[in-house]
């Protein structure tokens, strides 16, 4: 990734300086902030913080570490998603996807009696 860090400000700069104190105010102290950027915008493996830094991500969390940030065939499974609900306590109601999604894999060859 030639030319993906950028550096406009001092780290933090002022904009993430602003939002980290109002997080101090705002966020039990339980909660850990690990670095101090605040960040407004993700794309792949790239960060931009509320002061145009760009970095590296490497503290990516989970939901985000085998695709990347915004990867188009997520986004795009969310939004159809989002054309049917958001979310449904799957041990309050059954739904289709949740049931179905892991078998529809072709490379699962999964038996009925495997999945209980």
């Amino acid at each position: 990734m030639p030319g993906v860090i950028n550096l406009v400000t001092e780290i933090p700069g002022p904009k993430s300086r602003a939002l980290l104190a109002r997080r101090a105010q705002a966020v039990p102290r339980g909660v850990p902030a690990v670095t101090p950027i605040a960040v407004v915008h993700a794309e792949g493996a790239v960060i931009t913080d509320a002061d145009g830094n760009r970095f590296i991500d490497f503290g990516g969390g989970i939901g985000v570490v085998n695709t990347g940030h915004r990867h188009p065939a997520v986004v795009n499974a969310v939004r159809s998603q989002l054309d049917h609900f958001a979310h449904v306590c799957f041990p309050v109601s059954s739904y289709e996807p949740y049931v179905g999604y892991p078998w529809r894999s072709p490379q699962a060859d999964v038996s009925a009696e495997q999945r209980r």
